[in-house]
């Protein structure tokens, strides 16, 4: 009857060591991949910094731009462009420069940079005609005339460096807490929400400048979203 019964366990005995094999391969896994994520997500966030100090190496013409070329009502009054008697403001949306069509953030770029700071040039806007926004002046297309302007480190720094200080922080935060404890899920979830939100707070001045990484920062904000609600999931638990 012994022997039967042992031979009967030694089945159950592997039964249940095979579960344990497989939540350690899934935990080296899961360690893996949001290490993974960490590298690339730090390594976009550097290529922020490098993105935003190539922009000031050319003259901007003095407005902040979302991606579809329509002025964002961030633009600092201070600004050429916010000083005319009727300002240039959302929604209006820009289509050319010195006559020349624009329809993506590249053509600004190529435009402006073959002008020296200073120079001015004259850049047509238009008021949406299907907006809910209503128009903030009676005719629906104007031509202004504006001076380039040089991008200080002042400039940059009120634009991108404190935001980009808040992202590096955060982005520090989410690697210090899941070098402490990195087999823990809630660890990994908020490392991994805490480097897509770095990423959609740090790449806020490129979607108004350069929009060089807008699909990007779209899939940043995505993630973090995402990655919040999992980690209100996962986060607070009983200790064991």
């Amino acid at each position: 009857m012994s022997a039967y019964t042992d031979k009967t366990n030694v089945p159950d005995t592997i039964r249940q060591n095979q579960p344990i094999v497989e939540n350690e391969t899934i935990k080296r896994l899961r360690i893996g991949s949001v290490s993974a994520f960490l590298i690339i997500s730090s390594g976009i966030y550097i290529m922020l910094l490098i993105s935003a100090l190539r922009w000031t190496n050319s003259p901007f013409l003095g407005l902040l731009l979302d991606p579809n070329l329509v002025v964002n009502a961030s633009t600092p009054e201070s600004w050429p462009a916010r000083q005319l008697e009727t300002p240039v403001n959302y929604p209006e949306r820009l289509i050319e420069i010195d006559g020349q069509p624009v329809t993506e953030p590249a053509d600004i770029s190529d435009i402006l940079s073959a002008h020296p700071v200073g120079t001015e040039l004259s850049f047509k806007f238009v008021q949406p005609s299907n907006s809910r926004i209503l128009p903030t002046k009676s005719q629906r297309e104007r031509i202004v005339t504006l001076p380039l302007m040089e991008p200080s480190n002042a400039i940059l720094w009120r634009q991108f460096g404190i935001l980009y200080v808040i992202g590096l922080i955060t982005l520090a935060i989410g690697i210090w807490t899941f070098w402490m404890r990195p087999d823990s899920e809630a660890a990994q979830t908020f490392a991994m929400y805490t480097a897509a939100a770095a990423i959609a707070i740090g790449g806020l001045f490129q979607m108004e400048t350069t929009h060089d990484v807008a699909r990007l920062w779209i899939v940043a904000l995505s993630f973090a979203g995402s990655l919040n609600v999992q980690f209100a999931i996962v986060f607070p638990y009983r200790i064991r």
